[in-house]
């Protein structure tokens, strides 16, 4: 058996993950999209009930007239189209991330993340409020 010098072995690379980071921007973005372009503009109208949802635009409300009013209608698209599936999508991949590296708890932290914000978020495309909002959207 050799004893072997650590300053004459072959230095491993060791590459960061960022799948994780990912998964965990794109969960993130996608909750933010569906605040900022249906949530926000219901709440900031101050509407009395959801019964008076459909007296009043959307896009004529507060976040569309604003200067970043053309960014809000991009995040509208992508609130409508592409987030519920991204969303079922991150879980998805997360759970499965998680189960991988079940041994390895060090770097979980942001995999639960991204699981739970999609999870969430998902759950909030389920809700009556929601649908009420979509239809408001698309109305």
């Amino acid at each position: 058996m050799a004893i072997v010098d650590a300053a004459t072995s072959p230095a491993q690379e060791v590459r960061a993950d960022w799948r994780p980071w990912l998964a965990c921007g794109l969960a993130v973005l996608s909750a933010t999209s569906y605040l900022v372009t249906m949530v926000l503009p219901y709440y900031a109208a101050g509407l009395p009930s959801r019964d008076s949802l459909y007296l009043y635009e959307a896009d004529a409300q507060w976040p569309y007239t604003s200067a970043a009013g053309p960014l809000v209608h991009l995040l509208s698209l992508w609130a409508l189209a592409i987030a519920p599936v991204l969303s079922l999508a991150v879980a998805g991949w997360s759970a499965c991330r998680l189960w991988i590296t079940r041994s390895q708890p060090a770097a979980r932290s942001v995999l639960w993340t991204a699981m739970l914000v999609s999870c969430a978020t998902f759950g909030w495309f389920t809700t009556p409020l929601s649908a009420d909002l979509v239809g408001w959207m698309l109305d």
